[in-house]
C-alpha cells in the first residue's frame, strides 16, 4: 500500500511540474513582449527618432528571440536525452568542465 501512495505522489508532483514548465513558456513570451513595449515606449518618451527607436527595438528583440530560443532547446534537447546514454556523457562532460 505504502508503494502505491508513493507512486501516486511521484505522479502528481511530476504532473504538477510538467502543467509549471507549460505554463513557463507563455508567460516568458508574454514578458518579453511586455518588456519590448515598454522599452519602445521609454525611448520615445525621450525623444529619439522613430528610425533609431525602431532599430533599437529591433535589436533588443531579436536577443530577446535568442535566449528565449536557447532555453526552449535546452527543454528540446533535455528532453531527447532523457534516459540515453547521452545524458551520462553529457553529465561527466559537464562536471569535467567545473573542474
Amino acid at each position: 500500500m505504502g508503494k502505491l501512495v508513493r507512486i501516486a505522489k511521484i505522479g502528481f508532483y511530476l504532473g504538477k511540474l510538467a502543467l509549471s514548465v507549460l505554463w513557463a513558456l507563455p508567460y516568458f513570451r508574454w514578458r518579453i513582449w511586455r518588456a519590448k513595449h515598454a522599452f519602445k515606449k521609454e525611448l520615445r518618451r525621450e525623444g529619439l527618432p522613430d528610425e533609431l527607436v525602431t532599430s533599437l527595438v529591433e535589436s533588443y528583440n531579436r536577443q530577446n528571440k535568442q535566449v528565449f530560443g536557447l532555453i526552449t532547446k535546452g527543454i528540446g534537447n533535455a528532453r531527447r536525452d532523457v534516459g540515453t546514454s547521452e545524458a551520462g556523457a553529457l553529465e561527466l562532460k559537464l562536471t569535467s568542465e567545473l573542474k
